[in-house]
């Protein structure tokens, strides 16, 4: 997520590396021109990036009430680069699905490892060009916010190991 947020040219300069491959080569300087991992504005910055594009491209849905819930939806239930939303039918959430990533495509905010409880929605979101049938849910080790998740059951549990 940090590297599809480009730095202003102005402010590149803080993002500066010193760099040579070997004690005799003189330094060289490069500026980053994305967010970078490890800093203490990163994940405010990239975070920021991703609702401002939220606001700045819901317009692009055609249908008004689906474009104020997609934009709701990405303002309300991301938490950093993790998605996390509850429907009440596949047909609410294929549709929201759709618009939040036609919506985050305008900032190159591209959603991937697309998880749900639901075959008939992971096949129309994250794999339309799998059948149903080859799509199976199973006892993942998908992880949400560093909980496991079990999507058959639906579950959210910790894993933990206890040494003798």
């Amino acid at each position: 997520m940090f590297r599809q947020v480009e730095i202003n040219p102005l402010h590149r300069k803080w993002q500066r590396i010193l760099w040579r491959e070997s004690p005799v080569e003189p330094l060289r300087i490069f500026e980053l021109a994305t967010v970078t991992f490890g800093m203490t504005s990163s994940p405010y910055n990239a975070i920021r990036s991703l609702r401002q594009c939220a606001v700045d491209n819901y317009n692009i849905v055609e249908d008004e009430n689906r474009a104020f819930t997609a934009r709701n939806s990405i303002l309300d239930e991301f938490y950093v680069d993790d998605y996390l939303e509850s429907f009440d039918s596949l047909l609410e959430a294929v549709s929201c699905a759709h618009d939040v990533d036609v919506i985050l495509r305008q900032g190159q905010f591209i959603l991937g490892k697309w998880n749900l409880n639901c075959a008939k929605a992971l096949h129309a979101i994250a794999e339309p060009e799998k059948s149903e049938a080859e799509i199976e849910l199973c006892d993942s080790n998908a992880t949400v916010l560093g909980l496991h998740w079990n999507p058959l059951s639906d579950d959210l549990f910790f894993k933990v190991r206890i040494e003798d």
